[in-house]
Order: structure tokens, then C-alpha cells, then sequence
């Protein structure tokens, strides 16, 4: 603990004062917004309202819902569909990231509690979008594409602010693979065969006979089903630890290519556009702007042999 307090007083004193407001931390803004701008361009009222009976579409208002942009305006839901996609677009090309930031995540905290169907992409994109909005108040560029401003300590918060996302993104891997781990399809290796034939998050169809061809052979079945939990604890592991450039580059690189292959044998496109901006976000900022508060790996192992010893 004390080791990691006194690299935290180290950054502080040095890389916390380098912008964070960047062209890369724009990409991973940008990312996210696509997700949120595809959700509602692909889907009209009738998906993301959709009721089982022959009532006319309906915001979920329940609990804090009410507060969404669907709900206090529930009479124009098209109107608030079309001015979310107005506001994803704006983030997009990087107008007034203090000013769209705000608005983006009520667009955002909006469809996840507002939207009925969901697939975990929402949410996570509310909360990055939360995290992003609160480091981003005090950026003052005109345009987000542009280049920041030189090293000062009023950077200092929204570095620390920006910290929580790779911590965010870690737990989201962790607590994705523990909580598998209890459940016996994943222990005995058999998970994704059943998954792919889930009927609301099965494979798409150009992609099932395929799937399910292979992994009714068990040992492919077990490959690829114990793969996943082992790259979810190595994402978590790499968000936390990994400290050099080239590490978190390949760790950046895999986590990428496990999303695009869930979106396209899933059809989870928002969900991993969500989750790519959350491992852009976290991975490929400089190395200089890595959590101030973790020891790398080798480091950490090496302070719990002498406490041991």
C-alpha cells in the first residue's frame, strides 16, 4: 500500500499534470458515441419501446427511469430518438466536448433506462459516458480533435477521474469470468454450445450450423469455452497491471478481436463497440497516464514474497 501511495504522489507531481484531453481519448468518446448512434438509427420506436400487447410503444419509467429523456418527453419519442442521434453525432465530430459530454451521457443513462431491450452494452456505455462527462466539464477546446493544451495541474482531477475506467472496465472482466465459474456448462466446457442456440442471444444465422458443428466436438467445445473465461481474467489482469506500452498494445489488440468475433457470431454490435471504446479508453492511452495506484504484476508479486517471507 505504500508502495502504490507514493507512485500516486509521483504521478501527481509529474505525468498528473500532462493533458488527458487528447486525439486518443477522442477516439475511445467517439467509439462509444457509434454505439449509441447505431442503437437508435437501427431501431425505431417500435423495437426500443416495443410492448407484448397492442399498446402503442412506451418508455420503462420505472424507479430513477422516469428522470430519462423518454419518459419526461414520452409524448415526442421520435423527436427524442432523433435529438439523441443529433447529439451522438455532435460527440462524434468533437463539437464542445464540455458541453456534449454532459448531454451525451443523459442520452445515454436515457436509452439504458428508458430502452426496454437491452444487452448489457447500454449500461456500460452510461457509466463510461458518466466518467467521461466529469473529466471532460474542463475541457475548453473548441473541437475535441484538436490538440490539448501543455502540462498543468488543473489536469490533475480529470486524470484521476479517467483513472476509473480501466478499473471499471477490470471489474466488468473479473466479476464476468468469477461469476461463471458456478455455473457447471461453463466449468464442464459445454457453455457455448448452448449459448449459440439461446433464443435471445443465440448465433446469427449465418454463422450457427458452423458453430454448432464444431463444438459438438467436446475437446473444441472445451477450447473455446474455457478460452473465454481465461481471456476475461486476462483483460482484468492486464486493465490492472499491465504497465508497458507493448503489453498493453497486445492485450488492447486481443480484446478488440474477442468483441468483433462476439458481434459477428452474436450479432452483439453495440455491446462490443461499447466494450472496444472501454478497452481503448483504458489501454491505449500513453503509459505515462497508467493508474497511478497499481504496481505493475511482477512488482506486486515481488512485495507479497517478502511479506510472506
Amino acid at each position: 500500500m505504500t508502495a502504490a501511495l507514493a507512485r500516486f504522489q509521483r504521478w501527481l507531481r509529474g505525468d498528473g499534470e500532462l493533458t488527458p484531453f487528447t486525439i486518443s481519448l477522442q477516439v475511445g468518446r467517439s467509439l462509444l458515441a457509434l454505439g449509441t448512434l447505431l442503437t437508435l438509427v437501427f431501431n425505431d420506436d417500435s423495437v426500443l419501446f416495443h410492448s407484448s400487447s397492442d399498446e402503442a410503444p412506451s418508455a420503462n419509467c420505472a424507479q430513477l427511469g422516469r428522470f430519462g429523456a423518454f419518459c419526461l418527453f414520452g409524448d415526442n419519442l421520435e423527436g427524442i430518438r432523433l435529438a439523441g442521434i443529433a447529439v451522438a453525432l455532435l460527440v462524434m465530430i468533437g463539437a464542445l466536448p464540455c458541453v456534449t459530454s454532459v448531454a451525451y451521457w443523459y442520452v445515454a443513462a436515457s436509452v439504458f433506462a428508458n430502452a426496454k431491450p437491452v444487452d448489457g452494452g447500454d449500461q456500460i456505455t452510461a457509466v463510461l459516458a458518466f466518467m467521461l462527462m466529469c473529466a471532460s466539464i474542463s475541457d475548453t477546446r473548441m473541437n475535441a480533435w484538436t490538440r490539448g493544451v501543455q502540462a498543468s495541474s488543473l489536469f490533475i482531477v480529470p486524470n484521476v477521474i479517467l483513472v476509473f475506467i480501466p478499473i471499471q472496465m477490470a471489474f466488468v472482466y473479473l466479476n464476468a469470468a468469477v461469476a461463471k465459474f458456478s455455473a457447471p456448462v461453463w466449468a464442464e466446457g459445454s457453455a457455448l454450445w448452448y449459448w449459440f442456440q439461446h433464443p435471445g442471444f443465440n448465433a446469427t444465422p449465418w454463422a450457427q450450423e458452423a458453430a454448432l458443428t464444431l463444438l459438438a466436438h467436446p475437446w473444441i467445445s472445451a477450447f473455446t469455452t474455457w478460452g473465454v473465461l481465461a481471456l476475461e481474467l486476462g483483460l482484468a489482469a492486464a486493465l490492472l497491471f499491465s504497465s508497458s506500452t507493448k503489453s498493453r498494445m497486445s492485450w488492447l489488440v486481443i480484446g478488440l478481436a474477442f468483441h468483433l468475433c462476439i458481434a459477428l457470431l452474436m450479432g452483439l454490435v453495440s455491446f462490443g463497440i461499447a466494450m472496444g471504446a472501454g478497452l481503448w479508453l483504458s489501454l491505449r492511452r500513453a503509459r505515462s497516464h497508467a493508474s497511478p495506484g497499481l504496481l505493475p504484476i511482477d512488482q506486486a508479486v515481488k512485495i507479497l514474497e517478502k511479506a510472506d517471507a
